[in-house]
């Protein structure tokens, strides 16, 4: 279990909501699992009294498992951050605090509560944190599957170890799957959480954002799908809806949330107009 030292002080704090249904769903499936895999380790016990085909899969079960097992501890940084975030199911009081390290770090911190006691299952220093916004699962009509999620740095996260493979910035979601209306609330309620600690993302002023719709500004990196745009001497954190985006090209704001500007190319607009002159 990690733990926050006496020295550390506690900037703010903000409970995370979780699905009651859902994390029952988790709860049985991984009753089942688990059912199976002791299952497996009896025939193999029993190997004596058991047909060799039933003992030979029972051992290639238990062979995968441990596979996927050990893959999960080293991508959460050991044995001890698996359990955690795997006991976590258990737990319906989540929540997430901004902790001051020192005079100049500040660490946001995701964990629960359980028997007492507090678990972390990820820290993120605040200079990491690039962003925070919502949007719907992939593949889905965005009813009632939208996801807060927080965008930060993976080489600011404390708790979790990275493959070459994995991207320069990652993003975590942040409380379970909701209509477009609950996640932006849920979403104002934790910038400003991160605001009233002054991480440096959640200072950004939504009335400027709000300002840009509409208007067209300059990719400062490729938008792949995320990455930064300028609009004068200000930069400001993006998501390309059309795919990729090259750096130096000119976007338009369709749509802001959270904390970040959602654009298309401009060269989209100069199309459709053309083709509404021809038509």
């Amino acid at each position: 279990m990690e733990k926050t030292n006496h020295s550390d002080i506690l900037l703010s704090e903000m409970e995370i909501p979780k699905d009651w249904g859902e994390t029952v769903f988790v709860a049985v499936i991984f009753i089942i699992f688990l059912f199976f895999v002791l299952l497996a380790i009896l025939e193999i016990f029993l190997f004596k009294y058991m047909p060799a085909l039933a003992v030979f899969l029972s051992a290639i079960w238990l062979i995968i498992i441990f596979l996927l097992v050990l893959s999960a501890c080293r991508r959460d940084g050991g044995v001890r951050q698996f359990l955690i975030k795997l006991a976590g199911i258990l737990s319906f009081h989540q929540f997430a605090q901004i902790v001051q390290k020192d005079t100049s770090r500040k660490v946001l911190c995701f964990g629960y509560k359980l028997f007492g006691k507090n678990f972390y299952y990820l820290k993120i220093q605040c200079d990491g944190i690039k962003t925070v916004d919502w949007s719907p699962g992939q593949g889905s009509r965005g009813l009632n599957d939208w996801h807060l999620c927080v965008w930060f740095d993976k080489d600011m996260a404390t708790t979790l170890n990275w493959t070459p493979s994995d991207k320069p910035r990652t993003g975590i979601y942040v409380g379970p799957s909701l209509n477009k209306y609950r996640t932006e609330k849920l979403g104002d309620l934790f910038i400003e959480f991160l605001h009233k600690a002054d991480v440096p993302a959640a200072q950004c002023d939504q009335k400027t954002l709000n300002r840009l719709l509409g208007k067209c500004c300059i990719t400062s990196s490729g938008l792949s799908p995320s990455g930064k745009v300028t609009s004068g001497e200000s930069e400001y954190y993006a998501h390309s809806i059309k795919g990729w985006i090259e750096q130096g090209a000119k976007v338009r704001v369709l749509e802001t949330r959270g904390l970040s500007l959602y654009v298309e190319p401009a060269v989209t607009e100069s199309v459709h107009q053309i083709t509404n002159t021809k038509s």
